[in-house]
């Protein structure tokens, strides 16, 4: 079969940056499915893109489509035929409007009965024909976080459309949306080469693209940007601090990079350094440089969208708005100076943390007490003046104007105005520490006190909102209690903190029902919710959702020995005789399942040798099996089933039955030290 190569491209006003990338993966997607619905082969599918354009080259596309054979299924055989076997209005209607004869009808068995079906053999069509259907479907599909429509037209896009490029072999594909009309022309860098241009081909399209100042493939900007910013950083002696976030950032926001070295005052210098950096990177998208043994240089590095050549205005003008920039933060630095950090607590008062969870001063208040009960618990060491000092100094920097202004250094700052005011090191850190992980995979706090703080914080942020009904729904979670309550399974794994989960959602409810009015059963929600996110990581970890559900059946405990459980479940699934230890298991678990309170069992009132057994099975077992040392559990097998085997558990003798209900749960007992077996899929 033939085939030619398939190029689109989406010309627009400038996207935003952020929108490009998930566009890009949307239009592959969408040429995807289009194209096996419709059933043309192709080979590979490459993306490319800028702020101006979105671009789509399908390789080898076919020719034609492939004939397809589909079965179509019509009414009920009752209602298609009579009882004589004739044909109904019914099958004659279907029949007709399937191309079909009603001879050609077929019968099929289903779960709902016998139904007629349509055999239909649909011969395929030249991918001319299909193509302009399948590209204004997919200019007029696809995503963006926020669209809009301007003039009088209906098209809803990121950012309006002034052109659409379309060739299947060279040759234009021609179709229209909302009044624009495709061909075989695009346009070059906006300033550096504003005219239209002529395509050819799919091959012709990069290289063309290059020569009119525009880089079509999104990672070649970057490592563009990524060598230039390296040669400027080695001509002042330092290197650029980069950032990935960053580069993904400028790269999309240029189609022709060209890195641009600008300077400024050494006395910024004197600012704190993430201060610095944030100002750079935030508001002006610039990239820092740093010296070799670490420390800032007074330049940066911007990525302009034209030639080199005119790289000395732009630094100059980029010189003249850092320097406001950097002149504004030092002014709010040098006024958060004019008080200490401390004084600052009461001004928490008139911050609003939820309506009805009060301020962020009640916060604070909430998350002391938490903090003074949990620390003795985890880290006995830290004494408790550090333990409130630190608490009600982590959130006074919300009120400093450099905050303010740049809500990503809260916990930063904080930080180094308590150094600035003398106070004790461990102090001064955990403020900062105590946000920490900040985000899915970022480091715990690495002291104990900053620890502390952060699983005090964390746990009265997920408590205070489930007592006034802000549970998270669906994908909905405005609070961000699932990072909040991943952060506190995070820093209690990390750390080996041997304090149990369930005491820890109890020391907050605690803490919470000293000021506010606490709904029944709070703790046993948020356990619930807590148990559903180890659950959910334990299972991204490659954990199988059952092992995940054994390992959690008598709720959470210390997360370190959840990891043990999980362990020992995964080492006995690999054992030989893993599916009859389940199956024993099970068979004391289902017999137990209605009983609440089987009590201890008495050996003087064991009437069989199988009873006996059992017994001293358990009693003996249940001293060395642990989730540590899960593999004696097996020799519990055995006289479980022999106990089966040789008496009947729910005998009519009201005495030997509590008796022998209350051994299978001393035996049930053994089996959960490890985990609940009765949870595993065979």
């Amino acid at each position: 079969m033939s085939t030619n190569a398939l190029l689109l491209e989406i010309g627009c006003e400038e996207l935003p940056a952020r929108f490009i990338p998930p566009a890009l993966e949307a239009l592959k997607k969408l040429a995807e499915t289009r194209l096996a619905k419709e059933a043309l082969a192709h080979g590979a599918i490459n993306t490319y893109g800028t702020p101006r354009r979105l671009a789509l080259v399908v390789e080898d596309l076919a020719a034609r489509q492939e004939d397809r054979i589909r079965e179509v299924m019509g009414p009920p055989k009752r209602a298609a035929f009579d009882q004589d076997g004739n044909p109904t209005k019914a099958a004659t209607g279907f029949a007709a409007g399937q191309g079909v004869t009603v001879e050609a009808l077929q019968i099929r068995a289903t779960e709902k009965g016998e139904y007629v079906a349509a055999v239909v053999e649909e011969k395929g069509v030249a991918a001319t024909e299909r193509l302009p259907f399948i590209l204004s479907d997919m200019v007029t599909s696809l995503p963006f976080p926020k669209s809009m429509r301007w003039g009088s037209g209906s098209l809803r896009f990121a950012r309006p459309l002034h052109w659409i490029l379309a060739l299947y072999g060279g040759e234009t594909v021609h179709f229209e949306v909302d009044g624009l009309k495709s061909g075989n022309i695009t346009r070059g860098h906006r300033f550096l080469s504003p005219g239209a241009w002529q395509v050819r081909d799919h091959k012709s399209y990069v290289p063309f693209h290059e020569t009119n100042f525009v880089i079509v493939e999104p990672e070649e900007r970057k490592r563009r940007i990524r060598k230039q910013c390296d040669e400027l950083a080695a001509s002042v002696g330092g290197r650029v601090l980069h950032d990935e976030g960053l580069l993904d950032t400028v790269a999309n926001l240029v189609e022709y990079p060209t890195a641009v070295m600008g300077k400024f005052e050494q006395s910024y210098l004197a600012l704190p350094r993430e201060l610095l950096i944030t100002v750079m990177k935030g508001h002006q998208k610039y990239f820092a440089v740093e010296d070799k043994t670490g420390n800032l240089l007074p330049c940066f590095i911007t990525i302009s969208n034209s030639r080199p050549e005119n790289s000395p205005n732009i630094a100059a003008g980029n010189e003249r708005v850092i320097r406001a920039r950097l002149e504004d933060a030092r002014f709010y630095f040098n006024e958060d100076r004019s008080q200490r950090l401390a004084s600052r607590l009461d001004k928490l008062k008139s911050v609003n943390y939820q309506e009805k969870l009060g301020s962020v001063y009640d916060k604070v208040m909430r998350f002391e007490r938490i903090a003074l009960a949990i620390a003795p618990k985890i880290a006995p060491s830290i004494a408790p003046d550090d333990v409130g000092r630190a608490c009600r100094l982590a959130k006074a920097d919300l009120t400093t104007g450099v905050v303010y202004e740049f809500p990503e250094l809260q916990g930063y700052m904080g930080m180094t105005y308590a150094f600035a005011d003398g106070e004790r090191e461990n102090v001064a850190c955990a403020v900062d520490e105590h946000y920490m992980p900040r985000f899915s995979g970022d480091d715990v706090p690495p002291s104990d006190l900053g620890a502390v703080v952060s699983l005090a914080d964390k746990i009265d942020s997920v408590a205070a909102f489930f007592s006034v009904g802000l549970i998270p729904t669906g994908s909905e979670d405005p609070f961000a209690l699932r990072r909040q309550t991943l952060g506190v399974i995070s820093i209690l794994d990390s750390k080996g903190y041997g304090i149990a989960v369930e005491e820890l959602v109890d020391d907050a409810v605690k803490a919470l029902s000293e000021t506010l009015s606490t709904p029944d059963g709070l703790s046993a929600s948020i356990m619930t919710f807590m148990a559903q996110r180890l659950s959910g990581m334990l299972e991204t970890e490659g954990v199988r959702y059952d092992e995940a559900a054994a390992a959690l059946s008598d709720g959470v405990g210390r997360v370190t020995d959840l990891r043990l459980r999980v362990s020992a479940v995964r080492k006995l699934r690999e054992s030989a005789g893993f599916i009859e230890l389940v199956t024993a298991a099970k068979r004391v678990h289902n017999i137990l399942s209605k009983i609440d309170n089987a009590g201890d069992p008495d050996e003087s009132a064991f009437v069989a040798d199988a009873e006996r057994a059992l017994h001293n099975a358990a009693v003996d077992l249940e001293r060395r099996v642990t989730a540590e040392n899960p593999m004696p559990v097996h020799e519990l097998v055995a006289p479980v089933n022999a106990f089966f085997d040789a008496v009947l558990v729910m005998d009519k003798d009201e005495n030997i039955r509590r008796n022998r209900l209350a051994l299978l749960a001393k035996v049930k007992a053994v089996f959960k030290r490890v985990a609940d077996f009765s949870r595993i899929v065979e």
